[in-house]
């Protein structure tokens, strides 16, 4: 019975080892700057619409120096009072991390001030890692990112392989 209840422990342990449950995630912290950072609006209704967009794109930094860039685009989906905040509307955001090793793609839905293309100061948001190529094939996890007082965001990538 002794060996019974061993072997099925050293099973369990070597599934956790697989599968890189028994590791915390891997991480990777980088900077949005502002400088050289392009948001256009597709609005066409100061009110703002289900379905208007903003597209953007921002150079990435890590460790103050270049890193990549980051392609979106940010979808208003739902109207004030559907999410968890009442005085918010819901987007969705899509983006790219087009990164020196690989892509990072990661998808979420946030809630935002109405007609406001930013988060406010010091919030957080998460949202999913969907994908990855090349050194990220096969990447799961989330980014948080964070609206700094500087108006740059950091974005902390929490994943696995």
């Amino acid at each position: 019975m002794k060996k019974l209840a061993a072997a099925a422990v050293a099973g369990l342990l070597t599934a956790l080892a697989l599968t890189g449950c028994t590791r915390g995630p891997e991480v990777l912290i980088l900077t949005q700057a502002t400088d050289g950072s392009k948001l256009i609006s597709l609005n066409t209704n100061v009110d703002g619409d289900l379905g208007d967009e903003f597209v953007f794109e921002s150079p990435m930094l890590k460790d103050g120096k270049p890193y990549g860039e980051m392609f979106g685009t940010m979808t208003k989906v739902g109207e004030l009072g559907h999410g968890t905040d009442p005085h918010r509307e819901d987007r969705l955001l899509n983006a790219v991390f087009d990164l020196p090793d690989g892509e990072i793609v990661v998808l979420g839905l946030s809630f935002y001030v109405p007609s406001h293309p930013a988060l406010e100061k010091q919030e957080h948001v998460a949202r999913a890692i969907v994908g990855g190529t090349r050194a990220y094939a096969g990447i799961r996890g989330e980014v948080i990112t964070t609206h700094n007082d500087d108006d740059t965001y950091t974005q902390e990538f929490r994943y696995w392989k």
